[in-house]
């Protein structure tokens, strides 16, 4: 048998009934929802401390091993280091990996400068979009050449104002 059986509303005072039963049973679905949403901040709460404890665990077990990684590449760069020193074509490549040395560039440029002085210069329609007038910084870049002491020469010797190149020296392990 249904533990409910269906409201009738047969005039206004069984329909006032019914709008009153529906306006307790909202208040209940409220107070349930209230409570629930309580609940799940108090476990979200417990969850992000539980979580920031864990990440917290993890990072002091990788203290050592991240202190020894580093202890040996270290290492690894001072030998080799040591060996281009008197052998400046030395690489350190052994059966279980070899250490690779890169020589990144960071280009410092105003491309609106260089742009615009290069687009009042003879000849240098090359670097601009014909449709547009937009400077194409990649392609005047790939003719320059950067000397040792970071300035930067164009394909007729000539120094370029407003670029200049902070030339670096990185390490990367390569495994076998």
């Amino acid at each position: 048998m249904n533990k409910y059986e269906p409201y009738q509303v047969i005039d206004e005072e069984t329909a006032s009934i019914a709008f009153w039963a529906i306006e307790q049973e909202e208040k209940k679905l409220a107070a349930y929802k209230k409570q629930y949403e309580e609940t799940l901040n108090l476990e979200m709460e417990k969850y992000q401390e539980m979580l920031a404890e864990k990440k917290q665990a993890y990072e002091k077990v990788c203290e050592e091993p991240n202190r020894k990684i580093a202890n040996w590449k270290q290492s690894l760069i001072n030998f080799m280091e040591a060996q281009q020193a008197t052998n400046s074509n030395y690489r350190l490549k052994t059966v279980n990996g070899k250490l690779v040395q890169t020589h990144p560039k960071k280009w410092h440029v105003d491309t609106k400068k260089v742009g615009k002085r290069l687009a009042q210069q003879p000849g240098n329609e090359a670097w601009f979009e014909p449709q547009a007038p937009k400077f194409k910084w990649g392609e005047y870049k790939k003719s320059l050449r950067v000397l040792d002491n970071g300035q930067v020469v164009d394909s007729n010797g000539e120094v370029v104002p407003d670029v200049t190149v902070d030339r670096t020296v990185e390490y990367h392990i390569r495994k076998a």
